[in-house]
């Protein structure tokens, strides 16, 4: 192999042994090429072996294939984490020092199969919340486990529009929710 080399400014032949060459690149087999900085490589070539230049093509090619490489394998997974990441239907979060007795919700849109993530954080000082997802009839369709913290997924059975109410009674404390449309079925998989 041929390494080519551009002389920095300044560098003079006594001190081409403390010119740095990434180690990388040196072997028994590669021959090094020190260059005027000024001079372009091409005009140099007539003056030494042919292989120069191919050698210096040669390593721009792997270069230039190894960053194609690496920019695919980035936009690959940069496209599945926004195909596959889950999408916030909405959250809320409320904070009570002195009990209180009061209903805070949010509503979104969903279709039938879809499965929805709900991520919940609490610290109940006193009384009691009550998590619970109604469909547009008012009826409740699923409940949340009173959990300090909780992951849960529920599958809708119809398209419909619904709502996730924090029924606080008596509640001092603080809680968050988030509720995302979970794009991975991972029933599918597991074969629920």
């Amino acid at each position: 192999r041929v390494l080519a080399a551009k002389v920095p400014p300044g560098l003079r032949e006594k001190s081409l042994k403390s010119f740095w060459i990434p180690a990388l690149f040196i072997t028994r087999q590669t021959k090094i090429l020190l260059v005027n900085p000024r001079a372009p490589i091409s005009s140099v070539v007539p003056q030494f072996d042919k292989l120069v230049l191919k050698g210096v093509m040669v390593m721009k090619k792997k270069y230039i294939l190894l960053i194609s490489a690496v920019l695919v394998a980035a936009v690959g997974i940069i496209g599945v984490y926004l195909l596959t990441r889950p999408t916030i239907l909405g959250n809320m979060s409320n904070e009570y020092s002195e009990p209180a007795t009061t209903t805070s919700n949010i509503s979104f849109a969903g279709e039938a199969g879809n499965r929805i993530k709900f991520v919940f954080d609490s610290d109940v000082i006193s009384g009691n919340l009550d998590m619970t997802l109604y469909d547009s009839d008012g009826n409740a369709v699923y409940t949340l486990d009173n959990a300090a913290e909780l992951v849960a997924y529920f599958t809708l059975e119809r398209s419909d529009t619904y709502t996730l109410a924090a029924n606080c009674d008596h509640f001092a404390g603080t809680y968050k929710i988030f509720v995302y449309l979970d794009k991975v079925d991972l029933s599918a998989a597991s074969g629920d």
